[in-house]
């Protein structure tokens, strides 16, 4: 008896052992009713920021490319450009590592696709040649299969 008068004199019990199935079915419904409806879609602009980087062998002494544009697509098939000025890469620097290109400002979305257009590539290849009568010799080739 004197627990119990010591108890209602804390006040009652914060939710009474036969409310607390309610109580946490409510809590439950609350987080269903948060998680599973539809996500809103993203809206505003982003700033994402385009990298090159490149893996070279051993051949390639000068790999680069002119990019004229770059564009993401949604799973939507909504297109939007990330640069339409021309873009010179030269990768062989950037071997093993990475470097940025451009920085753009894209609506938020979540983009399935990318696609580069490019007007011209070049490279520069060297390779040893070996003769028969001294040493071997570096020759270079530009713009020509690497051997």
């Amino acid at each position: 008896m004197i627990q119990r008068s010591h108890r209602l004199s804390q006040g009652p019990a914060p939710f009474a052992s036969s409310q607390r199935p309610i109580l946490a079915a409510l809590i439950g419904a609350g987080i269903i009713a948060g998680c599973g409806g539809p996500s809103p879609s993203p809206s505003g602009n982003t700033s994402v920021e385009v990298l090159i980087t490149s893996t070279a062998n051993d051949q390639l002494l000068n790999y680069g490319v002119e990019f004229d544009s770059l564009m993401l697509t949604d799973a939507a098939g909504k297109s939007v450009t990330v640069f339409a000025t021309p873009q010179a890469v030269e990768f062989i620097h950037v071997n093993g590592s990475a470097e940025p290109l451009v920085n753009a400002t894209v609506p938020q979305d979540v983009y399935t696709s990318a696609a580069a257009t490019a007007n011209y590539a070049y490279f520069e290849c060297s390779r040893w040649i070996r003769r028969a009568t001294s040493s071997p010799i570096r020759s270079t080739l530009k713009n020509r299969p690497c051997p």
